[in-house]
Order: C-alpha cells, then structure tokens, then sequence
C-alpha cells in the first residue's frame, strides 16, 4: 500500500521557548491537549502524549536555540 505523508504549518503566537516548554512539560501539555501526558526531562525517559497516542523514550534534550531554529525553519 502506497502512503502519502502529510505536513501541516502552524504559526503560534509564542517565543520559542513558551512553545518548547508547553509541549515538554507534562503538566502544560495536558493542558494544552486535554489528554493524558508524561515527560521525563532526562536523557533515556519516557514521552507519552495524547493518551497513550505517542509514546517514545527522549533520545536527546533538544537546547532551546536547536528548537528555535527548527521551528523558524518548519521542521
């Protein structure tokens, strides 16, 4: 079966720093989704969001200038 991949452009109206710790931190995530989230700040820990939608282990810590440029560069 063929797939195609979809992308999506969001423009938040947000310092980089405001998105990454909304979506980083457990609690704000929540908050941000309406579902159940869990993520480790360490190396190695567990990321689970949207329920139990996505789940993975945080291979790296992502420095906020990294994010910052991903963000302005749409990926």
């Amino acid at each position: 079966m063929k797939t195609k991949t979809i992308r999506q452009t969001v423009t938040f109206r947000a310092a980089p720093r405001e998105v990454y710790d909304m979506l980083m931190d457990s609690r704000k995530h929540q908050s941000l989704s309406g579902e159940r989230a869990h993520i480790s700040k360490r190396v190695g820990g567990k990321f689970t969001a949207w329920g139990s939608h996505i789940k993975f282990n945080r291979a790296q810590r992502i420095a906020t200038r990294r994010f910052r440029r991903r963000l302005s560069k749409g990926g």
